[in-house]
């Protein structure tokens, strides 16, 4: 690996062979290469994450009865 690349660090992950050709064909339907497109799904998966926790922090404040400001929402 380059020291120059933005991108320094390598994950390394198995999957057998029928998982590989799914990800092969998601990947090339997406017009990635299959590394670009788990790390784009990766990314997703995290953000989908935090979205959730903050609707999850509104929920309950609302079930509390309290007031939730339309700039949260």
């Amino acid at each position: 690996m380059g020291e120059n690349r933005k991108d320094n660090r390598q994950i390394k992950f198995r999957v057998n062979d029928l998982e590989f050709q799914k990800l092969e064909q998601m990947a090339q339907a997406s017009g990635m290469s299959v590394p670009t497109f788990c790390k784009k799904q990766a990314q997703g998966a995290r953000q989908l994450r935090a979205i959730g926790n903050n609707v999850n922090q509104l929920s309950k404040r609302a079930n509390e009865g309290a007031a939730v400001p339309k700039e949260e929402v």
